[in-house]
């Protein structure tokens, strides 16, 4: 079995992490872990998602569900496929 974790981007709203979720991306938690082991490598995929998302929503990469969930260009499309 695979366990993972992983940072999540989200808007903010009323509630603490309950936002609308942008983005996630996981990371693989192995059995050899300390829990420290998991923070750094979660806190370093973090940064990097968060400046992707950021990056995408201000260059207008996304596009807006009638659910009210925004959804991301994928990184690997040549046109308009969004996840």
């Amino acid at each position: 079995m695979h366990r993972v974790s992983g940072p999540t981007v989200h808007f903010i709203d009323e509630e603490y992490d309950k936002g609308t979720i942008i983005a996630q991306r996981p990371v693989p938690v192995y059995p050899t872990d300390a829990p420290e082991d998991v923070a750094a490598r979660v806190l370093e995929q973090e940064w990097l998602l968060f400046s992707e998302v950021v990056g995408q929503l201000c260059r207008g990469d996304y596009q807006w569900r009638d659910d009210g969930v925004v959804m991301l260009r994928s990184p690997s499309a040549d046109g308009p496929e969004y996840v």
